[in-house]
């Protein structure tokens, strides 16, 4: 770059600059692009998707796909997703609609448990969702059977490139305060632990092939792809204080005398072999129609105890806030065993540019061991077959699901 000055004599009337620039080399090119946004035309449906890459990058706590409809507008979700399970489902409300009225299709299948709509029938991992979408309002004809949202997860199928994933996901206690409740109580912070392990893999199918020539394999990139994924879950599940009443050491010998119910009240035995009353009006000297031995009101004798129900209440723990009063002797907070297990396989077939096949198998597996007891095992099968065709958006759709549920102590 070079610069000319000129000036007129004797003053100065003007300062002319001229500048010439001389050609460099080129070191960096900046591009802008932009485009304005995209208005879709298709239909007047209200939806919100959420790509996988989307899903990867995103922390969902609990690990399960649907607290992904917290991220649509007009999507109010109470549910609680820390621990993985089946459930999550019900109480979701998408602009207005009651909570029960959501239909969730998986790779197209129906996946609600008709039976309470708030339960899934199976669940796949996270790591194996290729989209989810949720569809507020004014879609299409093709989505029937409830008047709320419509959500559809669709899983991930493979490439003609080999891709996998391992993870490990773990949550413990010691990283949770107490509650409020628990320190006054004295009460120790329950277990609170997930062990959440598991592996995708996805790619080409290769097969043995034989014939003339020999041995070979036959490649499937460009046509058969596969897609495994499967999650193990080992989950203590908190439970809140339980406030009940157990036999006490008395009691288990067949001495009622100290026994008071819920609001402190003397209680009486009556013996099944006499005649007349037990009320608080009987006393040692006059036991009326109460057990009574060795002088003790209130007290069963001991040849007259069932050996086979003294040997049933050793089940039941010794009382451990004895004094406590409000009706109650024992409390406890014993977290429930939570164990899951989730198991997809996919195939895709693509026979041309225009069709495409593909068939899906889902396996899960509950089992939940409760010291409150519930009904706790619960199997699962999914499995689906689809055609689809680019000049029809759904030539063939058939699909089935057994459903397996064992109720347990």
């Amino acid at each position: 770059m070079t610069w000319k000055v000129w000036f007129s004599a004797p003053m100065i009337r003007f300062l002319h600059l001229i500048s010439s620039l001389q050609i460099g080399t080129v070191s960096e090119n900046v591009s802008v692009i932009s485009s304005g946004e995209q208005l879709q035309t298709e239909s007047a449906e209200r939806s919100t998707a959420i790509t996988s890459e989307q899903v990867q990058n995103i922390p969902v706590n609990g690990r399960s796909y649907l607290s992904l409809t917290r991220l649509a507008p007009g999507v109010v979700n109470t549910n609680d997703y820390k621990v993985a399970g089946h459930a999550g489902l019900a109480n979701i409300s998408v602009n207005g609609a009651r909570n029960n009225q959501n239909n969730l299709t998986l790779d197209g299948v129906g996946n609600v448990d008709t039976g309470n709509n708030g339960d899934q029938l199976a669940t796949v991992s996270i790591d194996a969702v290729s989209e989810f979408k949720i569809l507020s309002s004014n879609y299409q004809a093709e989505y029937g059977r409830s008047s709320g949202a419509q959500i559809s997860v669709i899983t991930k199928s493979g490439t003609n490139e080999f891709h996998g994933s391992g993870y490990l996901y773990h949550r413990h206690e010691g990283l949770n305060a107490n509650s409020w409740t628990n320190n006054r109580e004295g009460q120790p912070l329950s277990f609170f632990r997930l062990n959440n392990f598991g592996y995708t893999i996805g790619g080409p199918v290769y097969l043995p092939k034989f014939g003339e020539g020999g041995r070979g394999v036959w490649s499937g990139k460009d046509k058969v792809f596969f897609f495994v994924s499967q999650e193990f879950q080992k989950q203590l599940r908190p439970q809140g204080n339980r406030n009940v009443t157990m036999p006490t050491a008395l009691e288990r010998t067949g001495d009622f005398s100290q026994s008071v119910d819920n609001n402190g009240n003397k209680i009486f035995i009556r013996d099944y072999t006499k005649t007349g009353t037990c009320t608080s009006a009987n006393t040692a000297a006059s036991p009326g129609a109460c057990f009574i031995d060795g002088g003790v009101l209130n007290k069963i004798p001991a040849n007259r105890l069932y050996a086979p129900g003294l040997a049933i209440l050793k089940v039941f723990p010794a009382p451990n806030a004895i004094g406590a009063g409000n009706g109650f002797n024992f409390r406890s907070q014993i977290s429930d065993s939570y164990p899951r297990r989730e198991d997809l396989v996919r195939i895709d077939y693509k026979k041309s540019s225009s069709l495409s096949l593909f068939g899906r198998f889902v396996n899960n597996s509950d089992v939940l061991s409760s010291f409150y007891g519930s009904f706790v095992l619960r199997y699962e099968q999914s499995a689906r077959a689809d055609q689809r065709h680019s000049a029809r958006n759904r030539l063939c759709d058939r699909c089935y699901q057994n459903i397996w549920l064992v109720c347990g102590q």
